[in-house]
């Protein structure tokens, strides 16, 4: 009988010194793919403010369209271009609600 309790005392601690590493290993992975998130946002976030300014002279020259035509295309353009500028800083600057 003494055999059997001395391997459940010996699991409890093996169990005791296991859970901590586990606890580590979800944190870590966690923390992998929350910076994985992060890298792939800046990662697009250039790559649109790219594209913006790749497409910034056709439709800045939109504005010079007879008839008023191609105006909206600029303003759609500005406004795209400023809001991916700007992003970030409404994001930081929104204030927060505590629960």
């Amino acid at each position: 009988m003494l055999p059997i309790i001395g391997s459940i005392i010996a699991g409890a601690i093996a169990a005791d010194q296991l859970l901590p590493s586990i606890l580590q290993l979800v944190f870590f992975v966690m923390k992998f793919v929350l910076a994985v998130m992060i890298i792939a946002q800046l990662v697009t976030r250039i790559m649109l403010i790219d594209l913006y300014i790749i497409f910034s002279a056709p439709c800045i020259a939109c504005t010079a369209l007879p008839g008023r035509s191609g105006q909206p295309v600029t303003r759609m353009w500005l406004q795209g271009f400023l809001a991916s500028q700007n992003h970030h800083n409404l994001e930081t600057a929104s204030p927060r609600r505590n629960p």
